[in-house]
């Protein structure tokens, strides 16, 4: 066997990829946090597990920056940085619907939706709507191995939570 064959291919992340795979973590673990932030004013425990659910994304995705880095620096594939993100957001969307469930009677939903589709929110809803869409079909249709797939979806990814 040659060397070729047992070396793992590395995606083609760049330096400049992984930096702005900062900024969507950001953007989400602050839009995360600050809904946490409100809903404790509204149901305690909720507040509580919303909170849990916005440290367990920013884990996961510092995780995976860190992936990241090490592809574009050391030109190392650590599976274990990247293999966590789907665990770790797999939680943190539990914790999310668990302290939505547990919170719902104190929630006041026609407030929330009176918010959420008034002008200009309900175009940063479509703007949601048609990120994570395009995602989806991304995740069947492109290679995640290819810069041009990374920098489409990080672009994606900064639309996406700068709507929030």
């Amino acid at each position: 066997m040659n060397k070729t064959e047992t070396e793992p291919t590395l995606p083609d992340i760049s330096l400049s990829l992984a930096a702005v795979d900062v900024i969507p973590i950001f953007l989400f673990f602050l839009t995360i946090f600050l809904i946490s932030k409100k809903l404790k004013t509204v149901h305690k425990l909720g507040g509580t597990l919303f909170t849990i659910a916005s440290i367990c994304m920013l884990i996961g995705g510092m995780l995976q920056v860190s992936y990241k880095f090490m592809v574009a620096l050391e030109k190392k594939k650590i599976n274990i940085l990247h293999n966590q993100f789907k665990y770790t957001m797999m939680t943190s969307f539990l914790f999310i619907i668990i302290s939505i469930l547990i919170s719902s009677r104190k929630i006041k939903w026609k407030s929330v939706f009176t918010i959420i589709c008034s002008f200009p929110c309900i175009f940063f809803l479509m703007s949601i709507i048609i990120c994570i869409f395009m995602l989806i079909v991304f995740i069947f249709t492109l290679d995640s191995d290819e810069a041009l797939t990374n920098w489409i979806e990080e672009g994606l990814y900064i639309l996406l939570f700068n709507s929030h």
